[in-house]
């Protein structure tokens, strides 16, 4: 994985991660920019994680937080790179309203 390259990050404690991968340690510690939580979800084929790295998301159907600044994610439990079209699409779904 090479840095600045888009990934979401499952965690054991913070939940799902979107941001640009910084570094890892063997630990389960990732280190993200521009991260953002993604608490609900919806994709365009298939439904899991893997299916949004790699098709990206429909906007109407996905709960987000705004982008952050850079955020450490302890026990993380696994990294998934995003295609170009995957990460253009979740950098576009605005931070949904939380009711």
């Amino acid at each position: 994985m090479k840095k600045g390259q888009y990934v979401i990050v499952r965690s054991s404690g913070s939940g799902v991660l979107f941001g640009k991968y910084v570094s890892h340690t063997d630990a389960g510690t990732v280190s993200l920019e521009e991260a953002r939580q993604m608490w609900k979800w919806r994709t365009p084929k298939g439904g899991t994680l893997l299916d949004a790295a790699k098709f990206g998301v429909v906007s109407a159907k996905c709960k987000f937080s705004v982008a952050a600044g850079n955020y450490t994610v302890i026990g993380a439990c696994g990294i998934a790179e995003c295609t170009d079209e995957a990460a253009k699409s979740i950098i576009e779904t605005e931070g949904a309203p939380w009711r």
